[in-house]
């Protein structure tokens, strides 16, 4: 049961409104984890502008939701480690994908650098070796592409405790593993 209120579009205050009425718009449906946001329109509206701008960001779809499973995992959020599963076997992750990503790990090289790197982040808050900073680049990713992979896990935290505190229930269908 969820320890806050959920809104809607009918009664969200001020451009939370807007903001449920557009993602009800692009999902075909509202689901909780906004409906509890909207509690605090400036944090709906910081989380969606900053998950927009990522998304444009030269993160490939699927590398995001490795990241973003990877983390709800490590977080224990099963509300986003549910969503992303979906979302990443829609960017073409594979279950074995998924799976591997519990243990920082992949089949793809490139894929494995990306879970290490996010690994050593979150290990160490922040405060990687010069030998996982040039691992992470070794591998393929620019430092625009770094500073991203930072943000994705800081994005992804953020909803791993928000869900983790206020607990709405979860729409969507439960995670494996």
């Amino acid at each position: 049961m969820a320890r806050i209120k959920l809104l809607d579009a009918n009664s969200a205050q001020g451009n939370a409104k807007q903001i449920l009425t557009a993602v009800n718009k692009q999902f075909g449906w509202l689901p909780n984890i906004f409906k509890a946001m909207s509690n605090s329109p400036a944090s709906l509206d910081a989380y969606i502008r900053f998950n927009e701008a990522l998304s444009n960001g030269s993160l490939s779809p699927a590398h995001r939701e490795l990241i973003a499973v990877s983390v709800a995992k490590h977080n224990g959020c099963e509300y986003c480690q549910s969503a992303h599963e979906q979302f990443g076997k829609k960017a073409g992750l594979s279950d074995q994908d998924i799976n591997l990503s519990f243990k920082w790990d992949s089949s793809n090289s490139q894929n494995k650098a990306l879970l290490a790197f996010t690994q050593q982040v979150i290990k160490s808050q922040g405060a990687v070796s010069d030998q996982d900073l040039n691992a992470i680049r070794t591998a393929g990713f620019s430092d625009a592409q770094v500073i991203e992979i930072i943000s994705h896990i800081a994005l992804n935290t953020f909803t791993n405790f928000f869900n983790n505190v206020f607990k709405p229930e979860n729409d969507f269908s439960p995670s494996h593993a």
